[in-house]
């Protein structure tokens, strides 16, 4: 039979683990124990360790003790983030102490934001010494105070230089549970929350670590709580929150990437350079120069003349159409389509060691020179390093960048000018897009092409390979149209597309350039920047269609031609290059709103 002394032993062990197990006396015990005496106590037995970490989980929750001062700790949680308030010097987390109050550090522009915050809340401001009873009014009082000596906050004595106090009555029957957690005084059974607004002269947490010294201080971030004791340990409780559809801002860089990763992408995708031609094989009249191969060189001048680049994208679909006309109508056989015209306008086709045009390409076969050359659209695009794919995924980059351009006007949040400017490009790029859906891009080797033998003399071949092998017409000089042997006059066709192209540059000066006129009235870090900006809109659009107009009017007028139209066209270069810089240099100070994301448009695929 146990002894009397093995029975006790028993009774108080069952006993024990009665007490370790119950979570709801653990609570209790734990909620009188300081933090260091719960980790002690939670390394005796291993169900202890588990209720102590749940006791942490509950009991430190942010949400839990700001619910006690707000409806809706989240709405508070979500302030407190936006304006960089912190709360200290302590929140009463284990129920142990009983005076405590919600005393906020935050920076001079949020202290009206955070107050009317309250106002919502149901607090009433309690005005302290000689502040005027309203809150607002003696705000500005402060503020008028500190702006003489606002570049000197530094060297303050203190790091608060005033204290804004907030009430709210509670409701009798919480009264006692008020008084045991949040209440800072009971008058009469009312219970009343208390809440300090300090203003910070400094960063809130170095006002924090100046001007308190008590213990325990709590620091409270958004994502998680820090219960800071200089005798425990730091603990970090994760607060739990459900599910989070999307982030509610951005960042500079996100906004920088987005903006800069569209304009590359509508430039880079909307350039079709010419096959490379070795300078052996070139004619000695070739009119093309350089650029037209050389794809970064494309991409600068895309990027500072758009209107050009866009220009010249109307006159390749002009005369490709013009070729497609002109060779199914004298060949039916041929049935050529765009991409068969646009290979030929890029130097695709060569014939006897140099690139042949489509006029000559025509000639040839009329002339037997050459077999009917039937359309081959397939095998040339089939050449070509861009994809349907690739092009609509270009095409989701733009559009979402113009859907979301759109509906922040629309919801009255504000952009950035560099979101404005790469949004211009969106809509060039587009447009270039369209027109250029069949043409062949990177396409980096020509199709040769065997001559039929011929019972004409040779000669008569060589005078048809003499004449230019680049048959754009060309801006600065008028071209022969006609027999590829150059008998043909010189026909208004060719000056015509040009002043087509020219008006469609003109035009596009005036709605690319007034594009601009948008960010008229936006927000830019300084005063100064803000007319440089309205000064380089208005150059950006004048000079581009001047120079449009006096070339199309000039007509054989060369020398005033050429010079006016250079002048304009440095002035033109010098505001774009001026617009493009203050676009990036911008982001480094923007409005508030700016950072403001619209939930729904973040959802849509793109990068």
């Amino acid at each position: 039979m146990p002894s009397i002394n093995e029975i006790s032993i028993s009774s108080a062990s069952q006993m024990t683990a009665d007490i370790f197990t119950n979570q709801l006396i653990l609570d209790r015990v734990f909620s009188y124990l300081s933090s260091k005496d719960v980790l002690a106590l939670s390394r005796t037995r291993r169900c202890v360790n588990t209720m102590a970490k749940s006791y942490f989980r509950r009991a430190l929750n942010i949400n839990r003790r700001l619910a006690r001062f707000f409806p809706n700790p989240a709405a508070f949680r979500a302030l407190q983030s936006r304006s960089a308030a912190t709360i200290a010097p302590a929140l009463n987390f284990d129920d142990s102490y009983r005076g405590d109050r919600l005393e906020l550090h935050v920076h001079r522009p949020h202290l009206v934001e955070i107050g009317n915050f309250l106002f919502a809340a149901g607090y009433a401001f309690v005005p302290m010494g000689r502040q005027s009873p309203d809150f607002e009014a003696g705000t500005s009082q402060l503020m008028r105070f500190l702006a003489p000596t606002a570049k000197r906050l530094d060297d303050m004595a203190g790091p608060v230089f005033d204290t804004f106090s907030f009430r709210k009555a509670s409701g009798e029957g919480e009264a006692d549970v008020v008084v045991q957690i949040n209440v800072n005084r009971v008058t009469n059974s009312a219970a009343f929350r208390h809440i300090n607004l300090a203003g910070a002269s400094r960063i809130p947490q170095q006002s924090i670590s100046l001007h308190h010294s008590e213990s325990p201080i709590n620091y409270f971030q958004f994502s998680e709580t820090w219960v800071a004791d200089p005798i425990s340990l730091m603990i970090s409780v994760p607060n739990m929150v459900g599910f989070v559809a999307n982030p509610s801002t951005r960042g500079t860089i996100q906004i920088f990437w987005t903006s800069f990763s569209a304009i590359f992408i509508c430039i880079w995708t909307s350039l079709h350079p010419a096959i490379p031609i070795p300078e052996s094989m070139r004619s000695e009249d070739f009119v093309r120069k350089d650029l037209e191969h050389n794809k970064f060189a494309l991409a600068c001048v895309t990027l500072i003349f758009p209107e050009s680049a866009l220009a010249g994208i109307v006159a390749d679909y002009m005369y490709a159409t013009h070729i497609v006309q002109d060779v199914n109508s004298a060949i039916p056989e041929c049935e050529w389509t765009m991409t068969d015209a646009y290979f030929a306008i890029m130097d695709g086709y060569h014939y006897q060691d140099k690139a042949i045009t489509a006029p000559q390409i025509l000639d040839h076969m009329q002339h037997g020179r050459l077999g009917v050359m039937r359309s081959n659209a397939a095998s040339i695009m089939d050449r070509s390093k861009t994809g349907t794919l690739q092009k609509i995924l270009a095409c989701a980059q733009v559009v979402w960048l113009l859907l979301q351009c759109f509906v922040r006007r629309i919801v009255h949040l504000p952009m950035s000018s560099l979101e404005m400017g790469a949004a211009g490009y969106s809509i060039v790029a587009l447009l270039a897009f369209g027109l250029q859906w069949n043409k062949p891009k990177d396409v980096g080797l020509p199709i040769t092409l065997d001559p039929v033998p011929s019972r004409k003399s040779p000669d008569r071949a060589r005078v048809a390979m003499s004449s230019p092998a680049g048959s754009r017409p060309q801006i600065w000089r008028k071209r022969s149209e006609g027999r590829a042997d150059g008998t043909g006059t010189t026909t208004k066709q060719a000056w015509y597309g040009w002043e087509i192209t020219f008006a469609v540059q003109g035009i596009a000066c005036l709605v690319f350039g007034g594009w601009y006129f948008l960010a008229w009235n936006f927000s830019f870090p300084t005063v100064a920047e803000l007319h440089a900006w309205r000064v380089a809109c208005v150059l950006n659009i004048v000079p581009g269609f001047l120079a449009s107009l006096i070339i199309i009017c000039a007509g054989d007028q060369a020398e005033y031609r050429n010079v006016a139209a250079l002048t304009l066209s440095r002035v033109h270069m010098a505001s774009r290059l001026m617009l493009l810089v203050m676009m990036f240099i911008g982001l480094r100070r923007l409005p508030e709103g700016v950072f403001m994301t619209i939930g729904w448009t973040t959802l849509i695929p793109h990068i």
